[in-house]
């Protein structure tokens, strides 16, 4: 199936992932201002110049020119313009689309977990999960029919979607933690580490 070889391809794109991090890091203020400054100079920097996506077609692009063909008016050459905010928001997006695409088993390989999955979750992707869509009906005969559902069969809805949307926030908390105490480390080698010899070590001035 293509749409979950494209996934992987961007779940396994590490610059596309420290984007998508570096979007929870900032947004959910969880790490505080000393995290989102060692997420920032120490990840963000590199990530933001290499990242790249793979389009629903299979086509990769580098994720910054992708965003200014993206963002030109009307086609016009050299009318394209982004944000970081929208770059890290593309990225972020771009991940949480990836998740849908993929297994179960897929997302536990990705945070290298070896553990078996419970049966009842073998084989499906994220996707499967949420509410089946009728494509020829709009939202709002959507909404109806699901409003016309029994009562058991609603719960049984929600129940798969909020499974769906756990897994996914345990995934970000997990990649987010990782990788922002990766950051705070080299922070510490490379900051800190070097603020102290600064303090105590000889200088050529000193000579």
């Amino acid at each position: 199936m293509k749409s979950r070889e494209y996934a992987l391809a961007n779940l396994e794109n590490q610059d596309l992932i420290n984007l998508a991090v570096a979007h929870n890091v900032h947004n959910e203020r969880g790490f505080g201002p000393e995290g989102d400054s060692a997420y920032h100079n120490h990840i963000y920097k590199n990530a933001k110049k290499d990242a790249e996506i793979i389009d629903g077609a299979g086509n990769k692009k580098n994720l910054t020119e992708y965003l200014l063909e993206k963002s030109r008016k009307e086609g016009q050459l050299y009318s394209g313009q982004i944000y970081e905010k929208k770059l890290i928001e593309e990225a972020s997006k771009s991940i949480e689309t990836a998740l849908n695409d993929v297994t179960v088993e897929d997302i536990l390989r990705l945070i290298g977990s070896n553990k078996s999955v419970n049966e009842k979750y073998k084989g499906k992707t994220l996707a499967e999960f949420y509410p089946k869509r009728d494509e020829n009906l709009t939202d709002e005969e959507n909404k109806k029919r699901l409003g016309e559902m029994k009562l058991k069969d609603v719960q049984e809805i929600q129940k798969q979607t909020q499974f769906a949307e756990s897994l996914k926030q345990a995934y970000f908390s997990y990649i987010s933690k990782k990788r922002v105490s990766e950051a705070l480390a080299k922070s510490a080698e490379i900051d800190v580490k070097g603020d102290l010899e600064n303090l105590v070590c000889e200088t050529e001035e000193t000579h």
